[in-house]
């Protein structure tokens, strides 16, 4: 298991050793923190699209009860001018 050139490996894993940390937790600090930021902006996306199905929803239901109403104006009309 041991490399043809072990000095060579020993260096490499000192130099790991010595500047992994400084290259690597950049790195992965910066992943996290993309996450994050994915994860508020799916979060706030999603808030909007159900608020904007509601108001949707809300409005349809204004519609309707409009055309109810002018539905029963009609009949109600209809039934003074019988009268």
């Amino acid at each position: 298991m041991l490399t043809k050139r072990p000095l060579v490996s020993f260096v490499l894993g000192g130099a790991t050793v010595a500047f992994g940390p400084s290259l690597f937790r950049p790195l992965i600090v910066g992943v996290v923190k993309t996450g994050y930021q994915v994860s508020d902006f799916t979060s706030k996306t999603w808030k909007s699209v159900k608020q904007e199905a509601t108001a949707v929803h809300d409005e349809a239901t204004r519609k309707s009860d409009v055309e109810e109403l002018r539905a029963e104006i009609a009949a109600l009309k209809a039934q003074v001018e019988k009268s």
